[in-house]
């Protein structure tokens, strides 16, 4: 469809393996089919804010991050593609761990190092963790990833900064959770957009999955790039091949 100037959306993963993605991305530029990727996350006001929050430096450098997601799986699904290595590709690195790396690609840039490790033994990944550096204004930024199907996390992304430390709890569309330097209080803060009518409450999850369709929509229609471009999607499934590639087994001891 794409070689033949048919625009569309594609859900995320774009696909299962980079090669895959790269004759789609071909296709849709020799055809200059607008491709837009389901990434939702980027459409949601807490993610937005705390990009801005990395690239004007609100609260000073980045130093450090943690990240969990995930729990027991509970998704209704309708068929066992999920555990089907042949039609999954990949376990929760792929279908979760996608968003998160897209995420940190979109605010920090590629990393400069990385150790990946997972339960997979042979088959999917059920639980995973990676050790993570990115370079900013000279510095690194050392970070983990944990994420599981399995095991119980505290669904939170903490990002300290000089001046503060920041938490935004997974799901949570328009909040984010402040606490400055040297105190012990933390502020919830509920993100507020301005447009002509004045400041308003942001949108909601369901808002924000809206927004991203009438992007894909617009972006056949008007035939501009959408927000989240094949070509940036490309990067994180690039960076889960890396991650698969240098795979270590995940001790027990160190697992949630």
């Amino acid at each position: 469809r794409l070689g033949r100037g048919i625009g569309g959306r594609c859900e995320k993963p774009l696909a299962v393996a980079s090669a895959e993605a790269e004759r789609m991305i071909a296709a849709a530029g020799e055809s200059r089919a607008p491709l837009a990727v389901a990434m939702i996350r980027r459409f949601l006001p807490a993610q937005q804010t705390l990009r801005r929050l990395i690239h004007d430096r609100t609260f000073g450098a980045l130093r450090q991050f943690a990240i969990q997601e995930g729990g027991p799986f509970n998704w209704p699904a309708a068929t066992p593609s999920f555990f089907d290595k042949r039609q999954a590709g990949g376990g929760v690195l792929l279908d979760v761990g996608v968003h998160v790396l897209d995420l940190l690609g979109w605010s920090l840039g590629d990393p400069v190092a990385l150790e990946y490790a997972d339960d997979a033994e042979g088959g999917l990944e059920a639980t995973c963790r990676l050790r993570l550096a990115f370079e900013r204004e000279g510095a690194r930024v050392p970070g983990t990833v944990l994420l599981s199907r399995d095991w119980k996390t505290s669904n939170t992304w903490t990002l300290e900064f000089e001046r503060a430390t920041v938490v935004w709890r997974v799901g949570a569309a328009d909040q984010l959770e402040i606490r400055p330097s040297g105190s012990s209080s933390w502020l919830v803060s509920r993100i507020e957009v301005e447009d002509t009518a004045g400041r308003r409450a942001a949108d909601s999850f369901a808002q924000a999955f809206s927004r991203q369709v009438l992007d894909a929509v617009e972006a056949v229609t008007a035939t501009r790039p959408p927000a989240v471009t094949g070509a940036e999607a490309l990067r994180s499934l690039r960076l889960i091949e890396r991650c698969y590639a240098a795979r270590q087994p995940l001790a027990w001891e160190t697992r949630p």
